[in-house]
């Protein structure tokens, strides 16, 4: 949460979903627990946006060909439109459409235009620090 205490916690957290109900394509970096996470509520809850994932890897969720599968599976019943580019990378700054709708190229070469909120997911680790020790295995 950057640090921040609860109240502007939450006041960026409403900016955040003002954003995305407004945001024609939204852009997920990272295709991990967080960001899959993310792509898939928005798609959810936002049916109308398009969503891209972009993922440096082969593989979502960086695990097992069986989670790879399952996730790749509940993307194609989501009820809004989830793009999903494996093996690639994007060079995009974290917005929240203060700029208005921008098109990001990624490395090889897949336009995503009209994105207008981008969410960084990549490097994100949960917070497990109240757990103890044993469940952390």
């Amino acid at each position: 949460n950057e640090g921040l205490d609860k109240e502007p916690w939450l006041a960026k957290v409403a900016q955040c979903r003002e954003a995305i109900a407004k945001s024609k394509h939204v852009l997920i970096i990272g295709g991990g627990i967080t960001g899959v996470e993310i792509a898939g509520e928005i798609a959810t809850e936002y049916p109308s946006a398009k969503v891209s994932l972009v993922h440096k890897g082969g593989k979502l969720l960086n695990g097992t060909e069986s989670m790879h599968q399952t996730a790749m599976s509940a993307a194609k019943v989501l009820p809004g439109t989830l793009d999903i580019i494996l093996n690639d990378k994007v060079d995009a700054k974290e917005t929240l459409g203060e700029d208005g709708p921008k098109t990001y190229t990624t490395q090889k070469g897949v336009k995503l235009e009209d994105v207008t909120v981008v969410i960084n997911c990549v490097g994100v680790r949960p917070n497990t620090q109240f757990l103890p020790p044993d469940m952390l295995d």
